[in-house]
């Protein structure tokens, strides 16, 4: 019971944005990443290709660059967002993926 409530205790105390993951849950984000292969390509001056193979599922995975990132764009179903020198790919369809990039 005093380990539990503990635990309660710390978990309440976190910021509110800040995502809990059950074991099975982490294991299945650490095979992703491990399955995961990318490429990056100039495509232009301020533009690159990020292509990503990785599997089916929402990931969260992160690329980052030496640059600030000031869009990113992805076809085919998957979701992706940047912020800053960070691309993160959150959903992706099985199989390849095509991340167009524009920096600064």
């Amino acid at each position: 019971p005093g380990k539990r409530r503990a635990l309660s205790e710390v978990l309440r105390a976190l910021p509110k944005d800040t995502a809990i993951w059950t074991m099975s849950r982490a294991a299945k984000f650490w095979q992703a990443r491990r399955l995961t292969r990318f490429s990056v390509q100039a495509s232009g001056d301020s533009e690159r290709l990020l292509r990503v193979d990785a599997p089916a599922g929402e990931w969260h995975l992160s690329f980052e660059f030496q640059s600030p990132v000031r869009s990113c764009s992805a076809d085919g179903g998957a979701k992706v967002r940047c912020a800053g020198r960070r691309v993160v790919l959150e959903k992706n369809p099985a199989g390849r993926t095509d991340i167009r990039i524009r920096s600064d």
